[in-house]
């Protein structure tokens, strides 16, 4: 089944990845378009995979219904879009390591903050929270040196 829906598993997150890219307004060159895509596509097929996961454990439909927000809920609140993971406690930091959110979201905030340089901000001068980029991942504490682990993990 997995192998007979595999183009679109493909096809359906670059159309959505394409789209959202340009109307964000995301940087235009050809190599952060395509790791960009790459993320997407393997962060949305690695969160298809855990759901054909919760529906192979479910005895039932209601039983899977039941388990995939307890699946997913974690996924997403360690992934680093709602809790920095820094923020995280020492004894949920594990979570955000089985989050395939967390490499999703390092990833395409590596590849779109590093290639940005200052940013305008609005006066008064020195108030600007985040000058740059770079400034940016520090915030989020992600290292740019992780870019290929993220694709790999």
């Amino acid at each position: 089944r997995t192998i007979a829906e595999l183009p679109f598993q493909i096809l359906f997150p670059f159309i959505f990845g394409t789209i959202l890219y340009w109307m964000v307004g995301f940087p235009a060159d050809a190599e952060t378009f395509w790791m960009f895509q790459l993320y997407t596509i393997l962060t949305t097929n690695t969160a298809m995979g855990m759901g054909y996961l919760v529906s192979a454990l479910a005895k039932n439909v209601s039983v899977a219904l039941a388990l995939g927000p307890m699946v997913l809920m974690p996924a997403i609140i360690f992934g680093g879009l709602l809790v920095n993971v820094d923020q995280i406690p020492s004894y949920f930091i594990w979570l955000s390591s089985l989050s395939c959110i967390y490499y999703g979201y390092e990833g395409v905030s590596i590849i779109i903050f590093e290639k940005i340089g200052n940013f305008s901000c609005p006066e008064p001068p020195g108030k600007c929270l985040y000058p740059n980029g770079n400034a940016v991942l520090d915030f989020l504490n992600f290292d740019p040196d992780n870019k290929w682990l993220d694709v790999i993990i």
